[in-house]
């Protein structure tokens, strides 16, 4: 469960490319749809009215004015030690530094 305020990464990206893989975001809200799906919202307004979970093809009355996408979209960035992020960085240097020694 995500925390308003909690830095995600995006590991899918949403099938209209409304976040993108390995986007950084802010959970700005947090919740479930009435077919029990966990729902956040990252700050990317909407005018709709509507989460509708393409999963169970269910629309819930949202209570708040950004897109809801699919907790299952975002992996939590940890703020104390190793992250997702600087494991993905650290990866890549090393790739680099391989290429540059060979």
């Amino acid at each position: 469960m995500f925390k308003i305020g909690q830095k995600v990464i995006c590991i899918k990206s949403h099938s209209k490319n409304l976040v993108t893989k390995g986007n950084t975001y802010t959970i700005t809200n947090s919740y479930n749809l009435n077919c029990g799906c966990r729902v956040v919202s990252v700050g990317i307004l909407s005018n709709g009215l509507y989460a509708k979970c393409t999963t169970h093809n269910t629309r819930t009355l949202k209570n708040t004015n950004e897109y809801s996408f699919l907790a299952s979209l975002f992996a939590p960035i940890e703020e104390k030690g190793s992250t997702y992020i600087e494991a993905y960085i650290d990866i890549t240097k090393q790739k680099i530094e391989k290429i540059n020694i060979n």
